[in-house]
């Protein structure tokens, strides 16, 4: 009885030390667990801490590696340059024997440099028919201007700049027209490429409404010839004994009428008022008179049709011509248009930026338009010229060309056809 009550006591007592035990052991584990994580926690940021360190040497690896292959830092000043150019190279053949000829009509190379976000340096020099002699060829800085955005209301301008008369004096990339030769017009009535050295403001007013204006250099008078103003331009050291003013506009109807569909259309309206008093260096010739020319152009994009236009009349008022050939009033225009027939399903592949367009165009201009009291005009420089041909865009960058041209004029309907081949490209 008495054993069995030993039992009975124990028992209980058993149980509790078995219980005490298993907290005991419990304790431990968790103990030896709280251990365990507190070791890979210190773990991790000592890892964290060497994955800092090592991505950190190799951001300072990596940079001096950049540093050592270009020649200097992300943010160095030589990255605030920008590159770019373009160039064209022309075959020409005649109807005429022996004037057959291939032609590496200019090459551009553009330097343009940000001193800030806010102010630009712009420069294009370039090199025409590839060889500089005194009577062919040209090495010639085309654009040296600085420019500061003040707003996009207002662009200050300084240096030497396009002269903002119609449309391909500001916009004769290759890319940009269509034949493999700029039109006529572009030649004889406004001389492309035409330059000016002043200063002057330009500008978007509204977003349908731009402007341009300048004062700088004027032309030289003395010449001028029967050909029009295209030798008096002035690229050297132009005197500014007369300076011309000089402007445009251009309005987008479509956009201020906020029409939609699958169309633009540009309008732009120039003019020139000038001295004809001037020649390089100061050298002046000593010719009393003016010129001042009204020039209107258009663009018109519809679908996969593209038409455009200029027209310009200048009037030269001079006390004594230069020569019995300057005439008194010069008047020219063309008109063109054009059809991308480049299918869609043909752009993929290598093709998927290509276009291709087929194009006609009107040239008409007479550099003896009118001429002063007791002058005959030369009906020979009353000339008209028809232009077709297709244009292969392989990129938009990159353009291959091929044009006939049909010239006539007052006196013969039937002149030299010729027959044009070409690339050009710009970037």
């Amino acid at each position: 009885m008495g054993l069995f009550l030993m039992i009975l006591i124990g028992l209980p007592l058993s149980a509790q030390s078995s219980q005490e035990r298993r907290i005991s052991d419990l304790e431990s584990q968790v103990s030896k667990l709280l251990g365990e994580l507190d070791r890979i926690k210190k773990g991790q940021a000592e890892n964290r801490a060497a994955d800092k360190d090592q991505s950190e040497q190799l951001d300072k690896l990596l940079d001096r590696m950049s540093k050592s292959s270009s020649g200097h830092s992300a943010g160095h000043w030589t990255n605030r340059f920008t590159f770019g150019g373009y160039g064209d190279m022309h075959y020409n053949f005649e109807e005429t024997a022996g004037n057959d000829k291939a032609d590496i009509h200019r090459w551009v190379l553009q330097i343009d440099y940000e001193f800030a976000d806010w102010i630009h340096f712009v420069s294009e020099t370039e090199i025409e028919h590839a060889f500089i002699a005194d009577n062919d060829g040209e090495l010639y800085i085309e654009q040296f201007y600085i420019q500061l955005d003040f707003n996009k209301y207002v662009k200050g301008r300084v240096g030497r700049v396009l002269t903002p008369l119609g449309i391909i004096n500001q916009n004769h990339e290759p890319t940009s027209f269509h034949g493999v030769e700029r039109p006529s017009f572009a030649s004889r009535i406004i001389p492309t490429t035409w330059v000016t050295d002043g200063i002057g403001f330009l500008g978007q007013i509204t977003p349908w409404l731009t402007y341009e204006t300048y004062v700088g250099n004027s032309i030289d008078g003395s010449l001028i010839d029967d050909n029009g103003i295209r030798s008096a331009r002035m690229k050297e050291r132009p005197s500014l004994h007369e300076v011309a003013w000089m402007g445009r506009i251009d309005v987008f109807p479509l956009v201020a009428a906020q029409t939609s569909g699958d169309q633009t259309l540009r309008l732009g309206f120039s003019t020139y008022f000038g001295g004809l008093d001037n020649g390089n260096n100061g050298n002046n010739p000593g010719v009393d008179g003016d010129i001042r020319i009204f020039c209107a152009d258009f663009d018109y994009k519809v679908g996969k049709f593209a038409f455009r236009g200029e027209l310009a009349y200048e009037e030269l008022d001079h006390q004594q011509p230069p020569s019995s050939g300057v005439a008194k009033g010069i008047f020219g225009w063309y008109l063109e248009g054009a059809y991308f027939w480049f299918p869609e399903a043909w752009k993929t592949g290598r093709l998927a930026m290509s276009d291709a367009s087929i194009f006609l165009r009107f040239d008409d201009f007479d550099t003896q338009y009118e001429m002063p009291k007791n002058l005959n005009a030369n009906h020979a420089r009353n000339r008209q010229e028809w232009t077709f041909g297709i244009n292969f865009w392989l990129t938009p960058q990159l353009v291959f060309k091929t044009d006939v041209q049909i010239p006539s004029n007052g006196i013969e309907a039937d002149q030299n056809t010729k027959f044009n081949l070409g690339f050009g490209f710009h970037f």
